[in-house]
Order: C-alpha cells, then structure tokens, then sequence
C-alpha cells in the first residue's frame, strides 16, 4: 500500500489502494483454498468470495440458496475491478472524478453480479450430482455468512473431499458469527443443523 500512497494522490490512490487490497486478499484467498485451507481464509477476512472456493459446491440438493450478491468473492472482485478501472478510467483517460467513481463503481457492481451467478450457476450444477449431503452430519464446519437468531445463514464443510457452501441453521436457535466453528448434527429440509463446538 505504501507505494501507491507515493506514486498516486487524492481518488487515485483510493483506486490503488482498493485494486492492490482486492487484489491481494484474493490471491490469499486463492492460495489458501489450493491448499485446503479455505475456511481459516474466511474466518480472516470475515463476511467481505472466482478461485477454488467457487469449484461446485451447492446449498442442499437444489439451488434454495438463490442468487447471492454479496459474498466474500464477490467484493473482492469488486474492490479490484473498483480500483483498476477506477485509476484506468481517471489516471489514463482523464475522465472527471464523478465519472470514474460511477464508472468504477459500476465496473465493481458488474463484477459482483457476475461472481454471484457463476457461484449460482455453479450450485445448480453441482446440485444435480450424486452429493450425498447426509455425509455433513457429524463433520466440523466453518460458519461463512453469520447465521441469525431464528434465521438461516452458510457454512464451509468438506463433504465427500470437497469443500462446500451450505444452508444452515442454528440447534438452539441463537446466533453464529462469521468465522466460527460449529459441528454439523442434523439435516432438515437440504439445510444444515449446527451447533457451537
């Protein structure tokens, strides 16, 4: 970060700031992932997700999950687009501040959504396998998007060698953060039933 705090000022250097942070929390993320390590990621950069992690993977036995926007790869994929068409646009071009936030933004938001529905399409694809989600029971888990009270959040579990997104929900009906570890005990409706380890 420091040298884009020298080589650029004022909306250029949010630009870079924002395209090498994206850039470098998904590169992390990547490496993390080939090495099987996906969850310790997500507990690290919190509830901010195109690598590995977006391989098939799927809410239950079909696509209930629907499309999500806002996920971890998704802003990342944001904040790089955000920052690299952001300088492209304001630094290379010479387009006016206001147009280049709005063009970086939009940039960023187009990323996103196509992030979302390649992971959406990628559920629905793998959702049609022969996944046996029954096989989570009993397995230890990460908690990837906080589970609410009363309410159904995701979880990262490996099932059948591979790591998954899934549907859950909390055994004793109170809150879960992002992050933490949890043991899946039960299956209800394709979604997940965890509790605190």
């Amino acid at each position: 970060m420091i040298p884009a705090v020298v080589l650029f000022s004022g909306l250029d250097a949010v630009f870079a700031i924002s395209a090498i942070l994206g850039t470098i929390l998904f590169i992390v993320r990547i490496v993390f992932m080939l090495m099987g390590m996906g969850h310790d990621i997500s507990a690290d950069v919190g509830h901010l997700d195109v690598g590995s992690q977006d391989l098939p993977h799927d809410h239950g036995a079909g696509t209930e999950g629907g499309f999500r926007l806002l996920t971890v790869n998704g802003l990342m994929g944001f904040f790089m687009i955000f920052g690299f068409l952001g300088l492209a646009l304001h630094r290379g071009s010479g387009v006016i501040e206001s147009l280049s936030i709005i063009g970086a933004t939009a940039g960023g938001l187009a990323m996103m959504a196509v992030i979302a529905w390649l992971m959406h399409y990628m559920q629905s694809w793998a959702s049609s396998g022969n996944i046996d989600v029954h096989s989570a029971i009993g397995q230890q888990a990460t908690v990837y998007l906080t589970i609410p009270e009363n309410g159904t959040g995701q979880v990262e579990v490996c099932m059948q060698n591979r790591l998954r997104i899934m549907d859950a929900t909390s055994e004793d009906l109170k809150p879960i953060k992002t992050g933490e570890r949890v043991e899946v005990v039960n299956l209800v409706a394709n979604t997940l039933v965890v509790r605190h380890l």
